[in-house]
C-alpha cells in the first residue's frame, strides 16, 4: 500500500507469515494449494476466523471468512466444492480434523469465491484443529 505496512493492516503480518511458512515448510498438504472458505454458523463471534487461522497454519489458503445460517446442521460440516479429487490429502485431512466425511452438494446453499475447493461451516466451537506442520 506504499507506506511500508502490510495490506492486512498495521502490524498485521499474518498473511506474510503464512506465505513464508507455506513456502519454506511445504508439505504434501500445502503443495495441493487447496482454497477454503470458512463460515461461522455457531453464533460465537470469531469462531470462523479462529478456524481459518488454524487452517492457514496447516498450509491451506483461506479465500473467505464469513457467516452462514445454521439451518439443519448439528455439527461442523465440510463441503467439497469440486469432487474431481484434485486435493486428496486436503480432503483426508479435513475429514480427519472435523471427524466427518465431506459432503458433495449439487449446489451450495451459500455463495463462495469461484476459487474455493472446500467450505467449512463451523457449527460447534469445540473443534480442535491440529497445527502440526508435519502432518499431510
Amino acid at each position: 500500500n506504499g507506506d511500508g505496512q502490510p495490506v492486512a493492516g498495521m502490524y498485521n503480518y499474518t498473511q506474510i507469515q503464512a506465505y513464508i511458512q507455506k513456502k519454506l515448510y511445504a508439505t504434501g498438504l500445502s503443495k495441493e494449494d487447496a482454497h477454503v472458505t470458512v463460515l461461522n454458523a455457531s453464533g460465537v463471534a470469531g469462531a470462523a476466523q479462529q478456524e481459518a487461522n488454524r487452517l492457514t497454519a496447516l498450509g491451506l489458503t483461506v479465500d473467505l471468512v464469513g457467516n452462514a445460517s445454521k439451518g439443519d446442521l448439528t455439527a461442523t460440516t465440510v463441503y467439497q466444492v469440486d469432487p474431481n479429487g484434485k486435493q486428496p490429502l486436503t480432503l483426508a485431512k479435513l475429514n480427519s480434523l472435523y471427524a466427518t466425511t465431506a459432503q458433495v452438494p449439487t449446489e451450495l446453499p451459500f455463495a463462495v469465491p469461484e476459487t474455493t475447493d472446500f467450505v467449512i461451516v463451523v457449527v460447534t466451537t469445540a473443534t480442535s484443529v491440529e497445527t502440526d506442520n508435519n502432518s499431510n
